[in-house]
C-alpha cells in the first residue's frame, strides 16, 4: 500500500486552515460580544434610572400615576398628594 504524501499534506493543510479560521473568528467575535453586552447593560441601567425618576415626578391632574407614585421615595409621594 502506497501512501500519497501530497494528498496527506493537502489534507493536513486543509484541516490546519480550517482550525486557523475558526480560531480567528473566535478571537475576533468574543471581545465584540462582550463589549456589546457591557454597553447594552450600562445603557439599560442608565435609562431605567431616568425612566423611574421621570415617573416619580409629580404631574398635576394625573391620577393614573398613583400606583407608580407608591414606588417612589416619600418626598415625591407628598408632592404627588399636594398636586392630586
Amino acid at each position: 500500500m502506497m501512501h500519497d504524501p501530497i494528498a496527506e499534506r493537502q489534507e493536513y493543510y486543509q484541516v490546519l486552515t480550517r482550525n486557523i479560521r475558526i480560531r480567528i473568528l473566535r478571537i475576533s467575535i468574543i471581545p465584540m460580544l462582550l463589549t456589546s453586552d457591557i454597553l447594552y447593560w450600562r445603557f439599560h441601567l442608565a435609562y431605567s434610572d431616568k425612566i423611574s425618576a421621570h415617573l416619580c415626578e409629580p404631574v398635576p391632574g394625573h391620577y393614573l400615576l398613583d400606583p407608580v407614585a407608591r414606588k417612589c421615595p416619600p418626598d415625591s409621594q407628598t408632592v404627588n398628594k399636594r398636586y392630586s
